[in-house]
């Protein structure tokens, strides 16, 4: 009777285990088909966030939270086209500028590769090869679809920008009812520790989505500026594209260096250890003095982390889960110091973070 009961004790266990499996499998197979909708959500909740102060500000001085959430937008809206106007007509002439000098960049670049590698005929040959590069097109559409990360058809672009400002413009409006149904999803006895972590975490965003505008314009003015200086082609265009460089943690004025790099290689390659100086120069001057003065408190995310984040979330949602990985992490990083931080620590963590370092064993 013992050993029956031992046996059922045994497949209870293995069918619960067989059941959460298939059920985990089935939820992850659900979370991938509608990975664009997620995609949508998080990015209503991350600018409906950013948003949220200003629509406070005006529902305070007596205006309906509906009336002050079309305001916010339509001032958002404004601010964006009017820019827009301003900066379009240069940046159309260089684009067209730097489209037509295309050929000439390629013929100038291919014959510096040429002179680099005159000993190397197996190398000139294979740059010299009239199909090298049909041969490399499949490889970067291939790149570039896994970078895309999900449908980026002008008809999925309009829709999804619609439902995006749909949910961000409801965000705002009828915030109540979704705070409301958020906290009953979490029990009593933790509901201090999650109103904490999330009061943390949205101030997170707020902070990171006004500090990064103003970095970016400054990022944008000084690139102009200094690639103007360097006389590097399109420097309009290579400052517009810099003004986002911020977006991305860590990598962002990297990747943004691409371009003008290779567009000054083609031109003059001492102007391009000019421009790639002027980067690395300009990303230590965001890190370590204007990012830390202008938003006063930092998110004291480790660097490691934060890439981490940018190319997990870009596998995963393309170049938006770039865009947002810093406040998903954010988020992550305020929740887990709400319920676990101060729970774990100790006077002696220090200590061990030290032993743990110089691979010191305890005596």
């Amino acid at each position: 009777m013992a050993e029956t009961d031992v046996q059922k004790s045994i497949f209870g266990v293995i069918a619960r285990g067989l059941f959460l499996a298939v059920a985990l499998a089935l939820g992850c197979l659900f979370l991938h088909t509608i990975k664009e909708v997620i995609l949508i959500f998080l990015l209503a909740m991350i600018i409906s966030i950013a948003l949220t102060p200003l629509v406070n500000w005006l529902a305070l001085r007596k205006i309906h939270r509906g009336f002050a959430t079309v305001f916010v937008l339509i001032g958002l809206a404004v601010l964006v086209f009017g820019m827009s106007a301003v900066v379009a007509p240069r940046l159309k002439i260089e684009i067209n500028h730097l489209v037509k000098n295309v050929p000439r960049y390629s013929t100038n670049i291919k014959d510096r590769a040429l002179a680099l590698t005159a000993d190397m005929p197996s190398v000139q040959a294979e740059i010299n090869d009239p199909n090298l590069l049909n041969r490399f097109t499949p490889a970067l559409e291939t790149g570039l679809s896994k970078l895309g990360g999900v449908g980026v058809s002008f008809v999925s672009i309009v829709v999804g920008l619609l439902v995006l400002i749909s949910m961000v413009a409801y965000m705002l409006a009828f915030p109540q009812p979704l705070i409301r149904g958020m906290l009953q999803m979490v029990p009593p006895q933790h509901r201090e520790k999650f109103k904490e972590g999330y009061i943390k975490g949205a101030d997170m965003i707020v902070r990171w989505v006004w500090a990064n505008a103003i970095i970016g314009m400054i990022d944008a003015v000084l690139a102009c500026v200094a690639l103007r200086l360097i006389h590097v082609q399109g420097a309009y265009v290579w400052g517009a594209f810099t003004l986002f460089a911020e977006m991305v943690p860590q990598l962002g004025a990297y990747l943004m260096a691409i371009p003008p790099t290779i567009v000054a290689l083609a031109t003059d390659p001492m102007q391009a250890l000019w421009v790639i100086g002027f980067y690395i120069c300009l990303q230590q001057l965001v890190n370590h003095i204007l990012a830390p003065m202008i938003r006063a408190r930092t998110m004291r995310i480790h660097p490691v982390s934060e890439i981490f984040a940018v190319l997990s979330l870009t596998l995963a949602f393309g170049i938006v889960g770039a865009v947002i990985a810093d406040p998903v992490l954010g988020f992550i990083k305020a929740f887990y110091d709400a319920f676990y931080g101060k729970a774990n620590d100790s006077p002696t963590l220090d200590g061990d973070v030290q032993d743990v370092l110089h691979r010191k064993l305890p005596a």
